[in-house]
């Protein structure tokens, strides 16, 4: 492996909004085309067309506008050709491109591959990045299912790569700070109480879209749901669940749970579309309580800080501002160039919080507790 790590992002075709067209001869490593094209003044009508290699027709439309997005017919290594001209008017000239060329050598030289995709298209492109020889930092949650993780994790070692789940809120130094207290004044853990929530999403978000993984408790819930997996640095042993779907969307639009952990202990956790910001968490002990006030989607400008509850006084920590999600890829990079030890296993903690919200799933389908020892 060479010095410099080469990470390529896979994302959705939104990035690609800016260009202007495909320039002529030019080779693209993606393959969501945003076609663009100037005008004169007054003219809004135009017919474009798209053709292979073999001059085969494939688009042939009426465009109201003076651009056009192709997302399904446009392939891997190959080449095409487009020009397109105002109603009433001549054709432009044609326009060729190719979807090779430097991308075959970038592919070659790529060490690993963020995947910030809708999370129902996670278990697909890890596994293609997986099987191409390259370490996968996949965004959270994972995947859909708990066999789908299980699969992306036996192609992981199958191809000797790592992968990892990108909750990157658990690199923030607060809640390291929060283990620091739990160990020297809460005395003995009693339970974890987690909320998420936001105001609903725009109606065309992609959290409203059943068949892209979307939903509360895939999106939001599975912040609260690691967070108190983290504090018990155990995992749980049952689970209570209820969530709530919207009739619009057919996707969970809140999400109420109980989970038990060994001891007694145990976190309760809720989250929503439908609410007032909060994003936060609070361990109760024996001795003391300790609180946050924005535990999961902290941005690298922001203060945060802990709060420690006891003797009728609150005491708070100042947790300085630092971008989490840089740590959390400089310690991806590092380990897969092998300049540090793995400081956890990132396959079983994938697993193992895929297998809970597994749990979560069927505990709210079934409408009964469920052991984690039956998933």
């Amino acid at each position: 492996m060479n010095n410099k790590l080469l990470l390529l992002i896979i994302c959705m075709s939104t990035l690609f909004s800016d260009l202007i067209h495909p320039p002529d001869q030019g080779s693209l490593n993606y393959i969501h085309v945003k076609f663009r094209w100037g005008t004169e003044m007054g003219i809004n009508e135009f017919q474009f067309q798209l053709t292979n290699a073999n001059d085969a027709l494939l688009i042939d439309s009426l465009v109201t506008d003076t651009f056009l997005i192709i997302k399904d017919k446009i392939e891997w290594f190959s080449t095409y050709h487009w020009k397109v001209y105002p109603i009433n008017g001549g054709w432009s000239s044609s326009y060729s491109f190719s979807t090779k060329g430097n991308s075959a050598s970038m592919f070659t030289d790529v060490d690993a591959v963020y995947i910030s995709l809708p999370i129902g298209l996670h278990e697909e492109w890890s596994v293609k990045s997986l099987k191409a020889g390259k370490h996968v930092l996949c965004e959270k949650s994972s995947t859909t299912s708990y066999h789908s993780a299980l699969k992306m994790v036996k192609v992981a070692k199958e191809s000797n790569r790592r992968i990892l789940e990108g909750f990157s809120f658990r690199y923030h130094p607060q809640h390291q700070k929060v283990k620091e207290l739990i160990a020297n004044k809460l005395g003995e853990v009693r339970n974890f109480q987690g909320i998420y929530g936001f105001p609903p999403p725009s109606k065309d978000d992609i959290r409203w879209q059943k068949e892209l993984g979307g939903g509360v408790l895939n999106d939001v819930t599975c912040y609260p749901i690691y967070a108190s997996r983290l504090v018990f640095e155990k995992e749980p042993i049952s689970v209570l669940s209820h969530l709530e779907f919207d009739e619009n969307y057919e996707v969970d639009k809140s999400a109420d749970m109980i989970l038990r952990y060994e001891n007694g202990k145990s976190a309760f956790i809720s989250s929503g579309f439908n609410n007032y910001y909060q994003s936060e968490y609070s361990v109760w002990g024996s001795m003391a309580k300790i609180s946050t006030r924005r535990a999961y989607a902290v941005p690298p400008h922001y203060e945060t800080s802990v709060f420690l509850h006891q003797d009728d006084q609150v005491f708070e920590t100042v947790i300085n501002p630092v971008d989490q999600f840089k740590i959390m890829f400089d310690v991806f990079c590092n380990v897969i160039t092998k300049k540090i030890e793995n400081p956890y296993d990132f396959e079983k903690d994938l697993l193992d919080q895929a297998k809970l919200m597994e749990a979560i799933r069927v505990s709210n389908e079934e409408k009964r507790l469920i052991n984690l020892s039956d998933i």
